[in-house]
């Protein structure tokens, strides 16, 4: 609170003998001038006090999200379009601009068509002053690495077999991680994209999110999982990427992390 009990009593005191002109019936022929200047210029003080009082409160209403993340959390995204879709859906509604407009320190270094192979040279760019451990280091990737194995096959010849090497790669990314920064690691898995040439590929991303999932429980690391999120038309574009729809239950995982 901005003032003590008993402050607040005799400010709501003050304001009600103010309203009901007890004021000026009762108090003015036993208080001297002086006296009753210096009483206006209290009530008229306090009344400024309640009115920023009232701003500050509805500021921090407005605003409560960012008690999730605290000023000295920083946000690091990498990885693909799943986190930097700002191509695919109209100005400001990227997953970018939706987690900004509540938590001011973020850096988007994902870019799209990014595979397993390109997190470090995106890390690279980082400013060495965030590799700490209150950086919460958002991770989104391997979903072009299975488009990639998996785009020219048949349906009848898709297995999860390519799996092993392509998890593999993405564990040992994971380790060099670990080894080589401070900040907390947090993995987003893959949803299932409703494009006709992607539904093959469902039962491998299945598997993916399956063995991450695994993974991170065994690591201790935490998972966004927005493939149970991704389940309309709406949170897609082209029904693949992210739509701004998308980018708001994108968002709104990061900042609930």
């Amino acid at each position: 609170m901005f003032f003590s009990k008993s402050t607040l009593i005799a400010i709501v005191f003050l304001i009600i003998f103010k309203k009901l002109k007890i004021y000026d019936n009762l108090m003015v022929p036993i208080v001297i001038p002086a006296g009753k200047a210096t009483l206006t210029l209290l009530i008229k003080i306090f009344r400024f006090l309640f009115k920023e009082a009232r701003e500050r409160t509805e500021i921090l209403k407005k605003t409560k999200v960012m008690e999730y993340l605290t000023n000295n959390e920083d946000i690091v995204l990498v990885g693909d379009s799943i986190l930097e879709n700002s191509k695919y859906v109209p100005k400001n509604k990227s997953v970018k601009d939706e987690i900004f407009k509540k938590h001011k320190n973020m850096l988007m270094l994902a870019e799209d068509d990014s595979k397993i192979r390109d997190i470090e040279k995106q890390l690279k760019k980082m400013p060495k002053h965030l590799n700490k451990k209150s950086t919460h280091l958002i991770i989104s990737v391997g979903g072009n690495d299975i488009l990639e194995k998996y785009e020219k096959k048949k349906e009848s010849d898709i297995t999860t077999k390519k799996i092993d090497e392509l998890f593999i790669e993405y564990r040992t990314l994971l380790e060099n991680i670990k080894k080589n920064y401070k900040m907390k690691i947090v993995l987003v898995n893959i949803y299932l994209p409703l494009a006709e040439s992607h539904v093959k590929l469902h039962k491998v991303i299945r598997e993916w999110n399956r063995r991450q999932k695994s993974y991170a429980r065994a690591k201790q690391i935490k998972i966004l999982a927005i493939a149970d999120k991704f389940d309309e038309p709406k949170h897609f574009t082209k029904k693949i990427e992210p739509s701004a729809e998308g980018s708001k239950i994108i968002a709104k995982q990061v900042l609930d992390i």
